[in-house]
């Protein structure tokens, strides 16, 4: 992908040394060599995460992420649409210069350029009341395709692994956190947990268990067998649990007694949560066998947590505060007491909500600056993190795939965003 990013600018500006060939044939020849070298060079490649659950959980009073998921910010200079860039038909979708991209569907930025420091100008893949109504949850599951949920427009919307213009997949109440796996999404609805065949969820959205209360359900994550999710029922009274997806009517209770559960993610044969606590240094991140047993506790003493991604190795999470950080733990050893900084250089984030996982990096979303931003894995270390995105005025939650970065967006009703990643 990269090598082809770059090979669109050079091409370009061989074009334009093309037409003032009489005065400038060396210059034209030495563009033809560049791009000789470019389309010999041998390509890296990088996969996404895929993002095979997902959450984005209902607006909390403190704004949330998490498996479940959180306010963020968005949109300055979004690309206006009211419906698909392209014309929802599937085909070429202008760059952030506004010149078609041959070949590139959808949910391919593969023919984007890589973004200039301090961000891209996005490109939008939908808006307007049907598809893009308060837009929470998103997920670019390994399969393919891209799904969100409409707070407000009260649906599920997706685009197909193929590209084309956003669909409706079903009606849903107020829903949040989305997670899709095979072609099976489940979600966060105001009356519970839901799950669906994504090609045929009009007709075969079941609920799989019901809330405590209405829009009690914040984070959902799904690993093609196992839903699990947080609920906050009451006071101090907030649970974890799991099932199997097609047997759910008594779910496995992982936890009780929680201030504000919040985010949760499946990874191997655990589930991994966020206490959000109130904001009085009483969140929590663990983790427990997701048939139930018990758990261990990663890290304590916690600022408001909310995003949370795990990976073979280390539970991440955003800890949303005007100073908020992006932290990171091993979880394989059990408590964590010095949780590592991984974007120490960048200061202060801005209420970091959401984070998700992709190509070896992370990438989370900033509610104050409205800004997106990624470090490697291990950390950024002394070196400040990536720009994406900057100046959205109503940022929610973030996924990747491959090639792209997406997010939702609820500026001016709403929109979901792309940005070469």
């Amino acid at each position: 992908m990269e090598r082809r990013a770059r090979l669109v600018p050079l091409l370009r500006a061989c074009l334009a040394a093309g037409a003032l060939l009489a005065s400038s044939s060396a210059l034209f020849a030495a563009c033809l060599l560049d791009l000789g070298s470019l389309s010999s060079a041998g390509a890296s490649s990088s996969a996404g995460s895929g993002g095979s659950s997902s959450s984005g959980g209902a607006p909390t009073s403190s704004s949330s992420h998490s498996t479940a998921t959180a306010s963020t910010t968005s949109t300055t200079s979004t690309t206006s649409s009211t419906g698909v860039a392209g014309g929802g038909d599937g085909g070429p979708i202008p760059d952030a210069g506004g010149d078609a991209n041959p070949g590139c569907a959808a949910l391919d930025c593969s023919c984007e350029a890589p973004c200039p420091a301090g961000g891209c100008t996005p490109t939008v893949l939908a808006t307007g009341a049907t598809f893009a109504d308060t837009p929470w949850g998103i997920v670019a599951p390994k399969a393919g395709g891209l799904y969100w949920t409409n707070q407000h427009g009260n649906n599920l919307a997706r685009i197909k692994p193929g590209g084309g213009g956003p669909e409706v997949l079903t009606s849903a109440t107020t829903p949040g956190a989305i997670a899709v796996v095979n072609g099976v999404v489940a979600w966060a609805a105001e009356d519970g947990v839901h799950s669906c065949t994504a090609d045929t969820c009009g007709t075969t959205d079941a609920i799989l268990h019901p809330s405590a209360a209405p829009g009690t359900v914040q984070g959902v994550a799904f690993d093609g067998q196992t839903v699990a999710w947080s609920d906050r029922v009451g006071v101090n009274a907030g649970q974890v649990l799991s099932c199997p997806i097609g047997a759910c009517t008594s779910p496995t209770v992982l936890i009780n007694g929680q201030i504000a559960p919040l985010g949760v993610a499946l990874h191997g044969g655990s589930v991994f949560w966020i206490d959000q606590g109130n904001g009085n240094q009483n969140g929590n991140v663990a983790f427990g066998i997701k048939t139930g047993g018990s758990f261990t506790q990663v890290s304590a003493v916690l600022n408001l947590p909310t995003g949370l991604a795990v990976d073979a190795t280390y539970v991440y999470w955003t800890e949303q505060l005007a100073a908020g950080r992006i932290l990171r733990c091993p979880y394989a050893a059990g408590y964590c007491p010095s949780p590592i900084d991984a974007a120490a250089a960048a200061g202060p984030l801005g209420r970091p909500l959401d984070i998700t996982l992709g190509g070896g990096r992370m990438y989370w979303s900033n509610a104050d600056t409205g800004s997106i931003l990624s470090c490697p894995t291990p950390g950024c270390g002394s070196a400040p993190p990536r720009v994406h995105a900057t100046g959205r005025q109503g940022l929610r939650h973030v996924a990747v795939n491959a090639t792209c970065l997406f997010w939702t967006d609820d500026t001016a009703g709403g929109s979901v965003l792309r940005v070469p990643r």
